[in-house]
């Protein structure tokens, strides 16, 4: 809830004797967030905003009268108990409700208050409902303090209070506590005020000016208006005395009107002299003197004073009324030209204390006046998906079923609270299927209500070419985009897209993004898809599926401007026509590609992921006819010589992982003037670069992993632009340096073959960044003649460099200097100091540096990891905050360290003896398996982390500092014992600490404790209230278990050989491992959280308790005594109950009704369960595996006793080796998804060893010619066991392959074209029957019987089995078109493996 905070507030003097109870400022942040708080949990139904209590026979017809009148006066709703005699002690039921029914309550305390037991009830019972924060006092000839230490008068009522009430103490307690904290709130003291009037007028003014904050914040379906409400009125400040005005700046159905409106009913009326709310028309755009009209006779109400405005010259008449009225104005939704606000205000001036609120689309509309503007934001996701519920099922209803169904359309929104109403509004009453229906419209038709109030926004741009860069953005970028993208693409982007994000359109965050709003978007593509019904005549194509008909059927015209293409999202190879481009004369963008696979979306330095499908040019491709291209982009082109176009306008051109050697054969340069950008990267077969020397404006080229090329040509020094330059990963690139451009920025060269750097390398004065690390030929750096006063950074990493030149310190502003892995080089030159602002020097496996020059003294990181003949160190700069001697082997001694430093890792050092005094300033220690180390200097105060993992001789640890909140001491075997630990230490990590006997108190604060493998712990002390994670694995002489905090979620006790009995388990706990308790007899209740039990090996346990329904792992392998399951829920989804040699049943199986992914996938096994019987095996186990298989997504594998494959199964071995199989049309562009059973026997084999499964393919393919049949192979592994003897029948039903590899996905070119060569598409045609077998070659001595198999469809267009006939008889694929998969399913992780020919 939103805590609203006053501008004028109670004063609270701490000096209660002498404090003045009047108005004080910023003193009640405390009273009025309490009071958020609890007004938030009180009724709905207030129907007062004031309650007086007071004593009757003092001020009821004097000062409370008068204060009665006063509020009412001013319309606050005020209660005010009309009866004059107070009858018994007992306060009356209506009088309770008021109390309960009222926002603030006033209490009067006059001389006689105490005396009264009714008003002390009612003080009781208001502070009580109300607590202290919306509870006023009133002192009225009274002092504070005596109603504090009941004295003078109060003190001798209470004297009579406790001799009346003798039997009834408590009682009299409870008014004197009342008292006490009355008296100590804010209110106010007649004393202090001149007159009872001015008094009275005070508390009515500051209860008007309090009571907005006191509202309830329930606003019904206004869900989310809290926050902005509360900046809103934030900038109005009511109550300064200056004229504002607030512009409220937002996209359509954002929620401007509706938070205006809240603020207007909340103020107006109550505390301004006039106010109005106009709203403006598009009608009144451009009419501002019919608004002005409007708003000057809402606030005046008179047409005989308006007839004298004039649009100009403001009336001096008008002007006096003005001034001397308090207004409160909003105008809402104002479009039009952009001065309009000024004109509307023009020639007048409103009353001090006047607001002004203005909400439109167009920012521009809101700066011209100077006012404070407020950009309103969607919702949070969580109150998008509430303000939907709300819409879609009511405030009580459940969506049970419609959970996913919910997000989906949230998501949808984007927090954009029109479209949550509206879409909510529309599919109330609706079931799933419709709801389901109606997302898969909006994806593709927006709502229409959404779409005609975005759609203003879009018309009132007026401008064309402005409207065509919104549509530019919507159709051709789906999330952020740089600016400088968006401005290659349009024309007149520059301004355009400053109007854009003023009409709130777009939308501009860091770094120079750009970003739409998805509905927003979603407005646009339908405005281009209304253009026409034929794609081929609209002018942006963005769907794959409209611009793949548009290139392969040469549909394009004219009216096409820009096509995109997502090639990793192609369903089908792509043949693109010669024509497809020749009418399209005004095409400015061309994008085919494939950007997950590349920078910045994929971080590695090489492309990845798959393209199962490609764009080709068969037969080539005609010139490119449009003149006004700006946007050339085709990843993975497939010639060899770039199309011919007209470059004279071209901005962009990429064309990464091509398959081009040259981009033109031009003698003489082209007119390249706009370009500015070249991406060629990953063209293995690019030999050269053609003249570019006419590209002045060139700023980015873009050659990584050209290995073909071999040197830079000289018209490279000719790119004056040229800012950055990528080289990196062409492997044969060694000469042309010289010839580069002067004015580069940013140069990589790693993992090139130069050989040498030419000096004029240095006469690069604006260089900032220089990459040569992997250059294993460079032997030296030439000697740098002058400042280089813009390197910042050079990478050296894995180079072979013998030494640095002596004349680095003309590096003046270099930052970063990366040696690392340089296996070669022994010193560094002494001029090294002289780097002043040198901030990071790496120097990591550098294992010929034999010592270290004096280091500069700006040096903020150091990093000599694994310097394995650095003996020591010299002085270290006192500006040093990270030091890494990780593994230097050679180190004996550290010298002493810097103040400042943060970070120390000494790891593995070790001939460390000992660590001289630490900084205080450390904050991370790391000294994990220094061997020789046998004690720890005193720890810094500050130190978070420390690290002692394998310090074996370490014997004892110092004190522990306060701020320590994670200890390593894993595997320290000569502690036996901790000193105190830390109040916020979070996480302890102590495992294999094996002469640790006992564990000091622990840390309220700790969150994890590790100790498992603490074989001489025998009892752990009682466990913090927030710990989360316990593992005490194989700590052998452990008994029992203190009582588990309820904060606990993951407990690990496996091998925990001596516990016999579990203390009870906390609800929220998700995973429990007792494998090996060999001694526990029985399990507690599980709790219903619990995700993963994992009990293997307890042998004592012959039941199960009831399972809870969210448990998804359960491995109870090895339980020789057990002889039934309980119930198994339906969310399990990895079954272990292997060796259960004595189970017979399993009460019932349920399974869900919809699957889920999951992390792991399914597998299920009772392998040697031999005693089940045969309800379990035919009827619980056989129906799960049925479903299971036919509904899951994730590969499933189950495995129990039996010799028969089940009926469904269409295909079924009969005694052959192999299954034949029809296949359908159109099957190697679809993949072939099945469920594989076969029944085995395991004569003999090893535990620890893994029994491969395999299986193959063999396709028949019919020659042309007649001839004789070719045959084609396909296989993999299909799964894998455990080798052990399994000397019973057994089944494994498998969905898929093991690795997830092979055709039983969607198959990639590169995989047929493994299998069946150059031509597999024409062969692929002609193949319309395979067969499959299943096999185990017998390997390592093991022997593993396959007796039969079967193999069943999981994708649709299967025959049914003919029941009456042979079941090894050949069953074919039903009807499939090519363009109608029927249900086959895609799937785009598939990989080649195993495939031979």
């Amino acid at each position: 809830m939103v805590k609203l905070l006053p501008n004028s507030l109670l004063s609270c003097s701490q000096n209660r004797e002498t404090e003045r109870f009047g108005i004080g400022i910023g003193d009640e942040q405390a009273w009025v967030t309490n009071m958020a708080s609890s007004s938030s949990s009180s009724s709905a139904q207030e129907k007062h905003d004031v309650f007086l209590s007071f004593r009757g026979e003092d001020t009821r017809f004097g000062f409370t009268k008068n204060l009665y009148h006063a509020l009412r006066g001013k319309n606050i709703q005020t209660y005010m108990d009309d009866q004059k005699l107070e009858s018994g002690h007992e306060i009356s039921p209506q009088l309770m409700e008021a109390i309960k029914e009222s926002k603030i309550c006033i209490i009067v305390l006059s001389k006689n208050f105490a005396s009264s037991t009714w008003c002390l009830n009612e003080l009781v019972h208001i502070l009580e409902c109300k607590g202290n924060e919306n509870v006023i006092p009133i002192f009225y000839d009274i002092d504070p303090s005596i109603v504090r230490k009941l004295s003078d008068i109060y003190g001798e009522a209470f004297v009579k209070h406790k001799q009346n009430f003798k039997d009834k103490k408590e009682k009299v307690e409870q008014w004197r506590r009342a008292l006490e904290n009355l008296a100590n709130l804010c209110g106010y003291h007649s004393k202090n005020f001149g007159d009872e009037h001015e008094l009275v007028n005070k508390i009515a003014k500051d209860i008007l000016l309090k009571l907005p904050k006191y509202q309830l914040t329930n606003y019904g379906d206004l869900i989310g208006i809290e926050e902005p409400l509360k900046e809103i009125e934030s900038l109005l400040s009511n109550g300064q005395m200056d004229v504002r005005i607030i512009g409220i700046w937002g996209m359509g159905g954002i929620g401007k009107t509706t938070l205006a409106s809240i603020v207007f009913q909340r103020w107006s009326y109550s505390h301004f002299d006039g106010y109005c709310f106009l709203e403006d028309t598009p009608e009144e755009a451009d009419n501002t003197n019919h608004l002005r009209y409007r708003l000057l006779f809402a606030l005046l109400k008179d047409k005989t004073l308006l007839s004298m405005n004039t649009p100009d010259v403001g009336s001096t008449l008008i002007q006096n009324r003005l001034l001397s009225k308090k207004v409160f104005i909003v105008l809402d939704n104002l479009n039009g030209r952009s001065s309009k606000l000024i004109d509307l205000l023009e020639g007048y001036q409103l009353g001090i204390g006047s607001r002004i609120i203005v909400t439109s689309r167009d920012k521009q509309l809101l700066v011209t006046k100077n006012c404070q503007i407020y950009q309103l934001k969607g919702l949070y996701d969580h109150d998008a998906l509430q303000l939907f519920r709300f819409h879609a099922f009511g405030s009580n209803s459940l969506a049970t079923g419609y959970e996913a169904l919910l997000e989906s359309v949230a998501h949808y929104a984007k927090g954009n609270p029109l479209a949550l109403k509206v879409l909510g509004s529309s599919l109330k009453y609706k079931s799933v299927e419709e709801w389901k229906s109606a997302l898969d419209k909006l994806k593709t038709d927006p709502d229409p209500e959404i779409k005609k109030v975005l759609r203003i926004s879009y018309d009132g741009l007026g401008d064309k070419s402005i409207q065509g860069i919104f549509l530019d953005i919507a159709c051709f970028f789906n999330n952020q985009v740089p600016r400088e993208e968006v401005e290659s693409i349009s024309n007149h982007a520059t301004i355009g897209i400053s109007v854009l994000i003023d009409k709130s359109l777009i939308i501009s965050e860091w770094y120079r993004m750009l970003r739409m709003h998805d509905l927003l978007r979603q407005m646009a593509r339908a405005i281009v898809c209304d253009e026409s019904r034929d794609c081929g005549n609209r002018s942006r194509l963005w769907n794959n599926k409209d611009s793949c008909h548009v290139l392969e059927r040469n549909t394009g015209t004219s009216a096409i401007e820009g096509i995109l293409l997502d090639l990793s999202q192609l369903r089908k190879d792509v043949k693109v026509t010669r024509t497809a481009f020749s009418k399209m004369f005004n095409l400015r963008l061309l994008k085919l590609h494939l950007d997950k696979r590349f920078p910045p979306y994929n971080c590695s330095r090489y492309p990845s992921g798959e393209c199962n499908f490609r764009v080709s040019l068969s037969d080539g491709v005609e010139p490119f006819v449009s003149d006004d291209l700006k946007y050339f982009q085709w990843d993975t082109y497939p010639l060899k010589y770039l199309p011919y176009f007209n470059p004279e306008n071209l901005v962009q051109l990429i064309m990464r992982e091509s398959q081009l050697e040259l981009l033109w054969n031009e003698d003489q340069p082209l007119e390249l003037v706009k370009l500015k950008k070249i991406d060629l990267s990953y063209s293995e077969h690019l030999m050269q670069i053609p003249n570019l020397s006419r590209a002045i404006n060139l700023e980015v080229l873009n050659l990584q992993s050209c290995s073909s090329l071999v040197q830079l040509p000289s018209f490279f020094q000719n790119l004056g632009k040229l800012q950055f330059l990528h080289l990196q990963v062409c492997y044969n690139l060694e000469d042309g340096l010289e010839n580069l451009p002067i004015n580069v920025r940013e140069l990589y060269l790693d993992r090139t073959a130069i050989k040498s750097l030419p000096e004029s390398i240095w006469k690069l004065k604006y260089l900032e960044r220089l990459d040569l690390s992997f250059c294993r030929n460079l032997r030296k750096i030439p000697e740098i003649l002058c400042h280089m006063k813009f390197l910042v950074e050079i990478m050296l990493y894995g180079t072979e460099i013998e030494e640095l030149p002596k004349s680095i310190d003309n590096l003046t502003r270099l930052k970063t200097l990366c040696l690392a892995c340089n296996k070669i080089i022994k010193f560094l030159p002494n001029s090294l100091c002289k780097l002043l602002h040198l901030q990071e020097l790496y120097l990591r496996e550098c294992s010929s540096l034999e010592e270290l020059p004096p280091l500069p003294r700006g040096l903020r990181k150091l990093d000599i990891g694994k310097c394995e003949r650095l003996k020591s160190l010299p002085e270290l700069p006192s500006s040093l905050d990270y030091l890494c001697p990780v593994e230097c082997s050679s180190l004996e001694e550290l010298p002493p360290l810097p103040r400042g430093l943060r970070k120390l890792n000494i790891g593995k050092c070790e001939r460390l003896k000992s660590i001289a005094e630490l900084p205080s300033s450390l904050f991370d220690l790391c000294a994990k398996e220094c061997s020789s180390l046998e004690e720890l200097p005193p720890l810094p105060h500050d130190l978070g982390t420390l690290n002692i993992v394998k310090c074996e001789r370490l014997k004892s640890l110092p004190e522990l500092p306060s701020s320590l909140n994670y200890l390593r001491a894993n595997e320290c075997l000569s502690i036996e014992e901790l000193p105190p630990l830390p109040h916020c230490m979070v996480k302890l990590n102590i495992r294999k600490c094996e002469r640790l006997k006992s564990i000091a108190e622990l840390p309220s604060s700790l969150y994890c404790l590790f100790a498992e493998e603490c074989s001489s712990l025998e009892e752990l002390p009682p466990l913090p209230h927030d710990l989360g994670t316990l593992n005490i694995g194989k700590c052998e002489r452990l008994k029992s278990l203190p009582e588990l905090p309820s904060s606990l979620y993951d407990l690990c006790a496996e091998g925990c050989s001596s516990l016999e009995e579990l203390p009870p388990l906390p609800h929220h706990l998700r995973q429990l491992n007792i494998g090996k308790c060999k001694r526990l007899k029985s399990l507690p209740e599980l709790p219903s959280s619990l995700y993963d039990l994992c009990a293997e090996e307890c042998s004592s346990l012959e039941e199960l308790p009831p399972l809870p329904h969210s448990l998804h792992i359960l491995n109870i392998g090895k339980w020789e005594r057990l002889k039934s399951l309980p119930e198994l829920p339906s969310s399990l989804k990895v079954l272990k109950a292997n060796d259960c040699t004595s189970l017979e049943a399993i009460s019932s199986w349920g399974y869900a009704t919809a699957q889920k992914k999951f992390y792991e996938d399914p597998f299920f096994s009772f392998e040697n369960c031999i005693k089940l019987d045969d309800n379990t095996l035919n009827n619980v186990i056989a129906n799960h595996v049925h479903h299971q298989v036919s509904s899951a997504e994730d590969d499933t594998l189950y495995v129990y006793p039996g010799d028969e494959i089940p009926e469904w199964f269409s295909y079924q071995t009969g005694g052959q080796d192999s299954i034949s199989i029809h296949l359908p049309p159109n099957w190697f562009k679809l993949g072939l998804r099945f469920a594989i059973c076969f029944v085995y026997v395991v004569l003999n084999g090893y535990y620890d060893q893994l029994i491969e499964v395999e299986y193959e393919f063999n396709f028949k393919a019919n020659t042309s010619n007649g001839g004789d049949e070719l045959l084609y192979k396909h296989g993999g592994e299909l799964t894998r066991f455990l080798g052990r003897i399994i000397d019973s029948d057994h089944v494994s039903i498998v969905t898929q392959p093991h690795n997830r590899r092979g055709f039983f996905w969607p198959i990639s070119d590169g995989e047929l074209l493994e299998v069946f060569g150059p031509n597999w598409s024409s062969i692929c045609r002609n193949i319309t029957e395979a067969s499959f077998r299943v096999f185990h070659e017998d390997q390592n001595g093991v022997i593993m019987n396959i007796k039969k198999f079967g193999i069943h469809p999981l994708n649709n267009g299967f025959e049914e089995p003919n029941v009456d006939g042979d079941s090894t008889s050949k069953r074919g694929f039903g009807e499939c078109s090519s363009d109608q998969p029927n249900g086959y399913q895609h799937n785009h992780d598939s990989h080649p493996h195993n495939i031979s020919k």
